[in-house]
């Protein structure tokens, strides 16, 4: 987020973030996120939706959550967004979120950030690499995903941006973006060059919204 919104600085960039919202609440009287700093420092509106906090206030459901979530950012106060993009959300949103961002053709305006290579078809296991190998199509949170990938010894691994359907991980990609796997890499060290890799992924597929592609 903070990359994304520092690219949006700039005087030819199209798009526009009206909300920035982060479900990683920390101590009250600790410092901001990165990316509700960065929303904060623009003037941008900049919210926490913990899951554990928001339960224990109302004592409702999780499936809850998604439906009062979903209403929040369509309606409440700003109105429904041309795309809701999830980057480093590490909640499963159900269709209680999504139905509030439905297209005319049956899917969502609702975009996240694998930290992995997604197949074009999300039926098929593995992917093809530019170079022409297949690897397999790796599901799981993102330290998981890189650990699997570094204990098969994969040559490469890296990120997509898709949209989000009601089964988790399989809807359509966007866009990928590979990034190399180095001999000794760890989850760290490989970290290191994916960020660069996935800033560059999230800002050419937000500028495609924009200028509605």
């Amino acid at each position: 987020m903070p990359a994304l919104l520092e690219h949006l600085d700039k005087p030819n960039s199209a798009a526009q973030v009206t909300l920035v919202i982060s479900h990683k609440r920390l101590d009250p009287g600790s410092a901001d996120v990165p990316g509700i700093k960065a929303a904060k420092k623009r003037g941008i509106s900049a919210v926490y939706w913990n899951l554990v906090h928001w339960r224990t206030k109302t004592g409702k459901t999780r499936e809850d959550f998604d439906e009062a979530l979903g209403w929040f950012v369509s309606e409440k106060y700003y109105g429904p967004p041309q795309a809701v993009f999830l980057l480093g959300w590490d909640l499963v949103l159900s269709k209680n979120f999504l139905k509030y961002f439905r297209r005319q053709d049956g899917d969502y305006n609702v975009i996240n950030l694998h930290p992995a290579l997604m197949p074009d078809n999300p039926k098929d296991k593995t992917i093809k690499l530019s170079t022409g190998r297949e690897i397999p199509f790796l599901k799981g949170e993102h330290d998981e995903v890189i650990q699997k990938a570094i204990d098969l010894g994969l040559p490469a691994l890296g990120a997509s941006m898709h949209f989000v359907t009601e089964e988790f991980d399989f809807g359509p990609v966007i866009k990928r973006i590979e990034v190399p796997l180095e001999k000794g890499d760890t989850i760290d060290s490989f970290e290191k060059r994916l960020l660069p890799a996935e800033n560059k992924l999230v800002i050419e597929t937000v500028d495609l919204f924009a200028h509605g592609c």
